[in-house]
């Protein structure tokens, strides 16, 4: 009897590296890596970032080294859970029958259900009357925002993946110039924000043109490795590398032109925009494409955190305010580092039980 190749996640080895039923061990450290960065960026565990509002000289060296980690390493959690979604999408959809429709749906019941969760939670707190659209433009925020709320993701994840069923056959050509216009995009929406003073939605966090780059990386990719799969790992980590240099020259600029500039975006307490930037873009692109390098097996411990990454993400906002609230207010650095250990601990104990009688927290394909 044949037995299927063991998954540190629990299930079906349906990372697909090289076809449907390989498996990638870099998306585990990448699953971990975001899980734990998203959890720490959400629960303010360096504090709020004030790098680009004056002076470097006057924030301290701390303080610096602490906002560069907010704003260019937790900054990548996102993206990397588009890119990893995106891609597994993508090489499956022509393999898998049925594949594309069940992936539609789990999205739709993810968005559905943890918004309409938080809806109960964040009316409980503050009124029904703030949950209502004052028109239909705050209606299609709303609906796009995920009611201001981390579930955002679900809906551009979603929305994108529709928009990504044809890409498959897309050719590389038509692929690269829609990815250079959508960076270009993540260069020109800052500045027109702030020389025009309105269009704020375009360097908003749940703007879902801030992750059509990721759908593209990965629509690239999936058809690049499909085409090179005995050479990928090293081409992969060559051009990892290159993506990475990159990444640092672009934010060396960023830092040139907007640290103490006038009309900082102050966009969810961040002074620039959090995702509308093409540093985050090429940072995510090279830790996703180094993780094709990777050949040893995840441990235990990230293999957990890979397996609940879902629902750390879900849960952490939840027990964030929870702790606050009632047990921990965040007076300084020992305090935030006890309501991080202690969203951590009670979001993924919560995924490990749930994850018995609901797919609601437990990652999947």
């Amino acid at each position: 009897m044949n037995k299927r190749p063991w998954n540190p996640h629990g299930r079906r080895n349906s990372d697909a590296g090289k076809g449907p039923g390989s498996y990638i061990p870099g998306f585990d450290w990448l699953r971990a890596f975001a899980s734990l960065a998203v959890a720490a960026l959400h629960t303010g565990l360096l504090g709020k970032p004030a790098l680009f509002t004056g002076p470097v000289a006057g924030l301290g060296h701390s303080k610096v080294l602490a906002d560069i980690v907010v704003l260019y390493v937790f900054m990548l959690a996102v993206p990397l859970f588009y890119l990893m979604s995106f891609y597994l999408f993508l090489n499956r959809i022509s393999t898998t029958k049925h594949y594309t429709l069940r992936r539609l749906s789990r999205l739709s019941r993810l968005y559905l259900a943890w918004t309409g969760i938080w809806l109960v939670f964040y009316g409980s707190l503050r009124g029904v009357g703030v949950l209502l659209p004052h028109d239909f433009v705050d209606l299609l925020v709303k609906l796009a925002s995920g009611w201001d709320s981390l579930y955002y993701f679900f809906f551009s994840l979603l929305l994108l993946t529709l928009l990504g069923i044809p890409m498959r056959n897309f050719m590389q050509r038509t692929l690269g110039i829609m990815l250079f216009l959508s960076v270009a995009f993540l260069f020109a929406a800052p500045y027109i924000v702030s020389r025009t003073g309105t269009l704020d939605f375009l360097v908003a966090h749940w703007d879902p043109l801030n992750f059509i780059p990721y759908l593209l990386i990965a629509a690239m990719f999936s058809r690049y490795s499909s085409l090179h799969k005995d050479s990928i790992s090293k081409e992969s980590l060559f051009i990892g590398c290159l993506l990475l240099i990159v990444f640092v020259l672009l934010v060396v600029l960023e830092g040139y032109f907007m640290v103490g500039r006038e009309g900082s975006f102050n966009i969810m307490g961040y002074p620039i925009p959090p995702y509308t930037r093409p540093s985050i873009a090429f940072g995510a692109a090279a830790l996703f494409l180094l993780s094709f390098s990777v050949r040893r097996a995840a441990g235990p411990v990230v293999a957990f955190l890979a397996r609940y990454s879902l629902g750390l993400y879900c849960l952490h906002g939840f027990f964030n305010l929870f702790i606050i609230h009632f047990f921990i207010p965040p007076t300084g650095i020992a305090s935030r580092i006890a309501i991080y250990a202690g969203t951590l601990l009670a979001s993924l104990v919560t995924a490990r039980l749930a994850c018995r009688y609901t797919s609601l927290v437990c990652s999947r394909a």
